[in-house]
């Protein structure tokens, strides 16, 4: 369960992952800055609040869901700088330093096996070859 502030003005929204979508995330963002806010601005925002909290309600992902999320992606950014070419739109990407859903479910991963490597835990140290060979399957991609 998320929950999504607003100004002290609104009730704050709050997302479950029943209810989470790509309109109820573009309509919160859309509602809080409106279209006075620069490409930049919101796509600070984007990426540093609505991407972290649908990667934590998608996990675990599968590759149905990241096509989903990444179509996500695609739509909030097309409506940003009203374009409907996804060459554009992968410019833009590019250009703002954003990865792509899968680039960072991969990184999220590895982030986490080399903490779990790491980790002076003896649960984990159980566990740590097998981290070691996903983290080489995934430095290979």
């Amino acid at each position: 369960m998320f929950l999504l502030f607003v100004p002290a003005t609104s009730p704050a929204l709050l997302i479950t992952p029943k209810n989470l979508s790509t309109d109820v995330l573009m309509q919160s963002l859309v509602k809080q800055i409106g279209r006075i806010a620069s490409a930049d601005v919101v796509m600070h925002l984007i990426k540093f609040k609505c991407i972290p909290i649908l990667l934590y309600a998608a996990c675990p992902v599968n590759c149905s869901l990241e096509k989903s999320l990444q179509f996500f992606v695609t739509r909030i950014l097309m409506k940003t700088f009203k374009t409907r070419s996804s060459d554009i739109v992968m410019e833009c990407q590019n250009y703002f330093g954003f990865y792509t859903i899968s680039t960072l479910i991969r990184k999220r991963k590895a982030t986490f096996l080399y903490k779990l490597v790491n980790s002076q835990n003896e649960l984990c140290e159980l566990f740590s070859l097998v981290a070691q060979e996903e983290i080489s399957i995934i430095s290979r991609t």
